[in-house]
């Protein structure tokens, strides 16, 4: 009777670790994903043309192109004109549209069993941007500042609304190229 005690408490930690360590796991690849959209979103901008990038009165969109892999797959090619914010309250959706609604960034493509019956729907990273941009009309540097957020899965807060983190990245771009 006592080694069963034992062993019911030996399974219910090890099956209590193991969702625990499923929980983080997951929550770090999406910290990971939203990172990873998020410098490819400032390398692009770096590559926009300064004369673009240093407009004060009408400036145009950042142009961005996301490569992902579909259900089937294969490469898909995404494209967004990113407008300039600003504020820094306002957040832009990114990631696959379907029927003209952001569902996010992919994080998990479809399972489907032998008969081609879907077994688990995708996941979508739910990831909002803010881009602004400071010009130095002084130096002629033009500060681009990339505030990002996304939605940790399966946390709520207390008030059971979604939780999000967010991070900030800088970067600055001169008249003269470097590379």
């Amino acid at each position: 009777m006592v080694a069963f005690i034992i062993f019911s408490w030996i399974c219910v930690g090890t099956i209590g670790t193991l969702l625990q360590v499923r929980k983080s796991t997951e929550s770090n690849i999406c910290a990971l994903e939203a990172n990873a959209a998020a410098l490819s979103i400032i390398e692009q901008v770096q590559l926009m043309s300064y004369d673009d990038l240093s407009t004060t009165t009408s400036p145009p969109p950042a142009p961005l192109q996301f490569v992902g892999i579909g259900s089937g797959n294969t490469v898909q090619i995404q494209g967004l004109d990113l407008a300039w914010a600003t504020d820094a309250t306002t957040f832009t959706p990114v990631g696959e549209v379907q029927g003209g609604v952001v569902k996010g960034l992919l994080l998990d493509v479809d399972y489907r069993n032998a008969s081609a019956v879907t077994v688990r729907q995708k996941r979508y990273l739910n990831f909002s941007v803010n881009l602004q941009k400071q010009v130095d009309n002084v130096s002629g540097n033009v500060g681009i500042i990339l505030t990002y957020k996304w939605q940790i899965p399966d946390r709520k807060t207390s008030t059971g609304a979604p939780m999000y983190m967010s991070r900030q990245i800088r970067s600055a771009r001169c008249p003269v190229e470097s590379y």
